[in-house]
Order: structure tokens, then sequence, then C-alpha cells
């Protein structure tokens, strides 16, 4: 806004008045046009108002149109006279905020993605990618092998009776429990007395095996005494009965 317009600024207008000069119009179109980011005294952020301003000032003649009060073309025609001018006010800094406001609103709804894809508010990917990995999960192995955990499930499930039924049996141990501590301590302490008594209870099991071994041999040795024996009677009574003979003998010959 020049030096001699900045007086006007704080001067009460009517509702529907929007002040702006021909150059401001100039510097509009060829802003919008992307030609230049600077014209004159007129930053790009005071072309910006400007282009704001225009367009409320269009919008409310637009929406007036109906209204024999308002020409539009009149007034089109008046603003390109030369010397005619046009002051500026503009609440820029609250549009932008309002805006900035709207537009991280925006942004959160968009970068915000719910726990279940298939809620309001997620993605049309996402809610694809989910339906399609739940219809992975209808092909035939994956069901066979859902029917086979489902089988393996059932059966765990159908013992879990029986294991209930186990539980008044371990409740009657848990006083014991309490002194679990102390027999294992002392069960390792008595470790090195039970090793000594295996082993000698393994030396008495070699000494019944080898008392075993004896008895057989010694009774195999008594079952050859008796044959040895039965033997030397036989043998006796056949030399007996020879020397009878050969005497029976001797005194036929004389």
């Amino acid at each position: 806004m020049p030096e001699e317009d900045r007086d006007w600024k704080g001067a009460m207008e009517e509702e529907n008045v929007e002040i702006i000069s021909c150059e401001a119009a100039e510097a509009i179109k060829r802003f919008r046009e992307g030609d230049i980011d600077q014209i004159g005294d007129m930053t790009g952020k005071q072309l910006t108002e400007s282009v704001e301003t225009a367009r409320k000032m269009m919008n409310k003649l637009t929406d007036a149109g109906a209204s024999p009060s308002v020409d539009v073309e009149m007034v089109a025609q008046e603003a390109s006279k030369p010397d005619l001018s046009y002051r500026i006010y503009s609440n820029a800094e609250a549009t932008i905020s309002q805006l900035q406001k709207r537009i991280s609103r925006l942004e959160e709804l968009v970068n915000s993605v719910p726990a279940d894809p298939l809620q309001p508010g997620g993605s049309l990917s996402d809610i694809a990618q989910t339906i399609s990995q739940k219809m992975a999960l209808l092909e035939d192995d994956k069901a066979s092998a859902a029917d086979a955990r489902l089988g393996s499930l059932l059966e765990k499930y159908k013992q879990v009776p029986e294991s209930l039924q186990k539980l008044p049996d371990l409740h009657k141990w848990e006083p014991v429990f309490a002194a679990l501590p102390a027999i294992v301590e002392r069960l390792e302490s008595l470790a090195p007395v039970h090793q000594v008594a295996a082993r000698v209870a393994q030396n008495f099991l070699n000494l019944e095996k080898c008392q075993a071994a004896i008895q057989s041999q010694l009774d195999r040795s008594e079952a050859t005494q008796n044959e040895l024996q039965n033997a030397m009677n036989q043998n006796l009574k056949t030399t007996a009965e020879n020397a009878r003979n050969l005497t029976s003998r001797f005194e036929k010959l004389q």
C-alpha cells in the first residue's frame, strides 16, 4: 500500500466496497501468469493479497448478479479507467492461518491409518491388501492346514477335563512343596553315600554271579564223580567176576 494511502486503512468503508488500483490490477495479472515475483514497490505477498481481495470482490459481484443495483460490466469498465484507483484492505495473515489449519487437518486425515484397515478412514489400497490376505486364507492348502490345526486343538480341548481331574491330586502335595528345597539339599549331601552303596550293591551282584558259577561247576563235578564212581564199581564187579572165572578154570585144570 503506498504511503499516501496508509491513512485510509483505518477509515470506515461500506461492507461491499473493495479498493484496488489499476496498477495493482496489472501487477496481479502478471503475477498470476508467473511473469515476475515483484513489480515496483509491490512484493509477491502484496500481490497475493491483491488477488485474494479481487477474488472476494468478483465473488460478491457474481453473487449479486440478479440484483438490479449492480452491473458487473459497468463495474469492469469503470475499473479499466486509468485514473481510477482502489485501496486494498485485506486480512491475509488470518486467512493464511485458517488455510494452514485446514491443510494441516487434511494432512492428518490423509496420513491417519486406522488399526483395522476395514474401518472408516483406511485407504483403498490397505483395504484391498487386507481383503486379499483374508482371501488367501481360503485356499485349499491353507484350509486343510487350518482343519488339521483345529483337529489338534479339539483333541487338546478334550484332554482338559482329564487335567482338571488331576488338580486335586496336585493340591494334596502342596504341603510338601515347601520342604522340597531341604529334601533336595539333603539328597545332594548324601550323593557320595549313595554312590558307595551303589558300588557295594554292584559288588554283591558280582559275587552272587561268581557264586552261581562256582555252584554250577561244583554240580557238574559232583555229577562227574558219580559217573566215575559208578564206572569204578562196574569195573570192580567185572574184575571180581573175571577172577572167579579164572580160579574155577585153574581148579578144573588141576
